[in-house]
């Protein structure tokens, strides 16, 4: 299911070599790479990042995210600002300065109850793929991924998990890998964030706005197959087939993902 890099600060940075695609090939190795932000990485992970000679790093946080917890330059990369959502649409970050108060309101919302953070996230998971902006997005993305001068890309947004994930996911289906895989690709997530999650939920106890319970708040940041459930159940339900919605949806033509599979697969 890819390779997890061994890191000491970026715990959900990932490859996708390997993993089993259209007609018996496989993902390329050390050629696509999923990750959470980068702002706190260790000399240590910034040197290992640099080893692998990435031509293009892709940020998809809001421009307010970007803003307060820039990536670190890494020399030979270029960095592409690419907001998968606006300030404005960005409902979900752990960045605790980003409108601290509206951050404090949202996770005391989400952490009433279990039903109420699914349902958050599921009308998340639902906007990434019927809003036109973030489709724009996305398409931007993918051409991107097809360009030439693209061959070793990251792409990040705050924890990994939903903007990064759909990017991971949008292209997996690309490549034609199952969807089973694809699934737990998704899901691996909550393995490699476990320690930060528990962490977080530590903190937010010490919080007076914090009320809710322990299990509502994982939900809540935690990937969960509801909410890339109802992705699917949604473009299905808009376009009839995801093969419709890379098309008409995300504007990939048959040309752009056969040039994507020859690229990236062997």
């Amino acid at each position: 299911m890819g390779k997890k890099l061994s890191l000491e600060k970026m715990n959900n940075t990932r490859e996708l070599g390997g993993l089993v695609a259209a007609n018996g090939h496989k993902i390329k190795d050390d050629t696509l790479y999923r990750s959470g932000h980068l702002f706190f990485a260790s000399k240590n992970d910034l040197d290992a990042i640099q080893q692998l000679n990435l031509s293009h790093i892709v940020d998809l946080r809001s421009p307010l995210e970007q803003s307060q917890r820039p990536d670190p330059a890494i020399e030979g990369t270029k960095h592409i600002s690419l907001p998968a959502v606006t300030d404005e649409l960005s409902g979900i970050t752990r960045d605790e300065e980003s409108d601290e108060h509206a951050s404090e309101m949202l996770i005391s919302r989400m952490s009433a109850d279990k039903e109420t953070a699914i349902n958050y996230m599921v009308d998340l998971y639902e906007n990434l793929v019927s809003n036109e902006y973030c489709l724009g997005q996305y398409h931007k993305f993918m051409e991107l991924l097809a360009d030439n001068n693209t061959n070793k890309i990251l792409w990040h947004c705050t924890a990994g998990k939903d903007r990064a994930g759909l990017a991971t996911v949008f292209t997996l289906e690309i490549l034609g890998v199952n969807r089973d895989d694809i699934i737990e690709n998704y899901l691996e997530t909550n393995v490699n964030l476990k320690e930060e999650i528990d962490e977080l939920v530590e903190m937010l106890r010490t919080k007076k706005f914090f009320t809710g319970d322990d299990e509502s708040i994982r939900t809540f940041f935690g990937a969960r197959e509801e909410y890339i459930q109802a992705m699917y159940k949604k473009v299905s339900e808009t376009y009839g087939s995801f093969q419709n919605f890379i098309k008409n949806g995300l504007g990939v033509t048959a040309e752009t993902v056969e040039k994507l599979r020859s690229k990236y697969l062997v």
